[in-house]
This record gives C-alpha cells, structure tokens and sequence, in this order.
C-alpha cells in the first residue's frame, strides 16, 4: 500500500470518527469563500448553463441547417 493510500484510509476514517469536525470545516471553508467571492447569488449556475448552450453542437448544426435554407 503506497504512501497516499494510507494517508487517504485515515482521512476517511477520521471524518467517519468526527463527523461534527468535518461538518463544522465544511462550513468554516463555505464561509471563507463567501466573504472572497460574495454571497451566491445562483448567477454562476446560469452563466454555466448558457456557455454549454453556446458550445452545443447540435445547437449549432440547428442554426447551420436554418440558415443554409432561406
């Protein structure tokens, strides 16, 4: 067993064992990037969707095929 994979078994084991400890680091790091970033507004989830739009392939295909007609 390498190195990483034992670091990797007693990291999981600790979070199993202190469950409260990893709760409480989840939101001490969700904190920190709130008071970096600002509050999520659910603005970057809809800018996500509208760049995966606009790389679609078939979207553009679509747009080809219409355009090729008229």
């Amino acid at each position: 067993m390498s190195e990483f994979d034992s670091l990797k078994n007693e990291g999981e084991q600790y979070a199993k064992d202190h469950p409260q400890q990893v709760h409480e680091a989840e939101q001490d790091a969700e904190d920190a990037v709130k008071s970096k970033l600002g509050p999520d507004d659910g603005q970057q989830q809809d800018d996500q969707q509208n760049q995966s739009d606009d790389h679609d392939p078939d979207a553009s295909q679509q747009g080809q095929s219409q355009q090729g007609d008229g």
